[in-house]
């Protein structure tokens, strides 16, 4: 089974050390905007980068930005994060899928509009927005490393979608023994992000199994939920899961979720796309 070689997640490329860094401080409540920014400009791309990003029309700055230290300070800790973390996501795992079946162009697409969606979603309830956008983002990414790194057995299960009216959690189970949700949480672990991320990634499709951020989890579960619903979907299958009844009471939503709340994700969707498109 697979799960054995996934045991410590062993064919996952490990972070740049920068970029751990980077994470480990983003928490550190000793950590200044000069900290983060020293370590960032040993890097000469994350410059180039976080400075092309800080200076475009996306955020319409009356002035130049110069230098990483002023980018830092003026995305915020968390922020800075997220854009060093999600280029070199998309550096990684970015391109063409290994089966020709899998439009991972697609799956990217729902990833974005999740993690725009639980960016709003976590605004309403006081969650930390940037946490969720990245959380959302990362949601699926257990499908691209079974693409990747797996490709004979994953295709096996894009033939078993074809063949049953099965969800892909199902399929994975049947075929590799593990599902792309547990396979992300493995990758959270190995990356060292926080259990609360790692929990939600795990649980996103069983909100109520969460055990470490319950409200957290409920976030990517509906967004996933809204990504959809926007005609925004893996192109996968079927999820395999409605709404939890828990998840819409803990977030005061109603099933189906508001027009208003959709059009919010989708706003911030678009947004998403222009910061994705500054940083690939």
């Amino acid at each position: 089974m697979i799960h054995k070689r996934l045991n410590v997640v062993e064919n996952i490329p490990t972070l740049p050390e920068i970029l751990t860094k980077v994470m480990t401080m983003v928490d550190d409540p000793d950590a200044s905007a000069y900290d983060i920014a020293n370590v960032i400009s040993k890097d000469p791309s994350l410059v180039s980068t976080i400075l092309k990003v800080v200076n475009s029309p996306f955020y319409g700055l009356s002035r130049k930005v110069s230098s990483v230290g002023q980018g830092v300070i003026f995305l915020g800790f968390r922020a800075i994060r997220n854009l060093v973390f999600s280029a070199q996501l998309l550096k990684t795992f970015g391109g063409p899928g290994r089966n020709r079946r899998f439009n991972r162009k697609a799956l990217w697409k729902h990833a974005i509009a999740t993690g725009a969606a639980a960016k709003q979603l976590a605004l309403r309830v006081e969650a930390d927005p940037e946490t969720a956008f990245l959380t959302g983002l990362m949601h699926d990414l257990g499908c691209i490393v079974l693409d990747q790194y797996f490709p004979e057995e994953f295709g096996a299960v894009l033939d078993l979608l074809d063949e049953k009216e099965i969800s892909l959690i199902e399929a994975e189970c049947q075929i590799v023994g593990i599902d792309h949700a547990e396979i992300g949480r493995l990758i959270c672990r190995k990356w060292n992000f926080p259990e609360a991320m790692a929990d939600a990634i795990g649980n996103h499709h069983q909100p109520e199994k969460a055990v470490v951020d319950k409200l957290g989890t409920c976030v990517i579960h509906v967004a996933d939920h809204i990504a959809r619903t926007l005609g925004l979907d893996s192109g996968l299958g079927r999820s395999g899961n409605q709404l939890s009844p828990e998840a819409l009471l803990l977030l005061d939503l109603e099933d189906p979720v508001p027009s208003e709340i959709l059009e919010q994700a989708l706003t911030e969707y678009e947004r998403a796309n222009i910061f994705v498109g500054l940083i690939t």
